[in-house]
């Protein structure tokens, strides 16, 4: 008689996680080549940017600090994108807050602002970023300076 170990079961839970995700995908495609919209925001509004912000540590890095950032841009139409920016030294390990500088945020920005008029054809009236960190002082600024110069009015 043989005997199961632990990482038997892990072996078999992960072999049902991807049969399940496969399943999910494959469905998912069939659904928007029908031309469906698979999912959306709730009470999203026309006009308006939704940017989601989320970090990834990255654990294969010698370098606690080092982390991936991602930005997604959703539309009314339930489109969306996701723009990836560089890993870097984004995490603070005393204050367990990831952070990127001015000119990536920039970058970000202006990455999502532009595939937001390409894709959406409509004047932007409002940008709603959304994400677990808190925007510094001078980041905060320098996205509305960027905000200015690109559209010529106050935000």
């Amino acid at each position: 008689m043989e005997s199961l170990r632990k990482d038997d079961f892990r072996m078999l839970r992960s072999y049902e996680k991807q049969k399940t995700a496969k399943a999910w995908n494959i469905a998912t495609a069939l659904y928007c080549k029908l031309g469906a919209v698979p999912w959306k925001l709730a009470d999203i509004r026309s006009n308006v940017c939704y940017i989601g912000l989320t970090f990834k540590q990255d654990l294969t890095n010698e370098d606690p600090r080092y982390a991936c950032c991602a930005a997604q841009m959703f539309l009314d139409s339930g489109d969306g994108m996701v723009f990836r920016e560089t890993a870097g030294p984004y995490y603070n390990p005393n204050t367990n807050e990831y952070h990127l500088s001015f000119d990536q945020d920039n970058s970000l920005l202006d990455k999502d602002l532009e595939a937001f008029s390409q894709a959406n054809g409509k004047t932007l009236w409002q940008i709603f970023i959304h994400g677990k960190r808190t925007l510094k002082k001078k980041s905060g600024m320098g996205l509305r300076r960027l905000l200015r110069q690109k559209f010529r009015h106050r935000y």
